[in-house]
């Protein structure tokens, strides 16, 4: 911020909410509970349900935020929805 932008401390305690929930929610509360979560599951699954974060953040911007992606965007999540089903599939020998 310092090499590029001349900061205002006006500017940076207007946006004090942005600031808190940034550091608050998505560090504090996200990561304890994601840490708390994964005791629960194996490993192998906790790190595909990790792979599907890109996913959960498309899906969620598009309903939440009302974002627009492009094509190629969802192509991608569906692309990484269906390694992720795809390695969970049980082989016939399981079945």
């Amino acid at each position: 911020m310092f090499l590029f932008e001349k900061p205002q401390i006006n500017d940076i305690l207007a946006s004090w909410w942005p600031i808190v929930y940034a550091g608050v929610f998505s560090c504090a509360i996200a990561y304890t509970l994601q840490i708390v979560g994964q005791r629960y599951v194996p490993p192998t699954e906790a790190s595909l349900i990790f792979c599907l974060e890109s996913v959960f953040s498309l899906l969620a911007g598009t309903i939440f935020l009302h974002e627009r992606m492009k094509a190629i965007n969802y192509i991608g999540c569906l692309l990484i929805f269906i390694a992720v089903v795809l390695s969970q599939w049980p082989k016939k020998a399981e079945r």
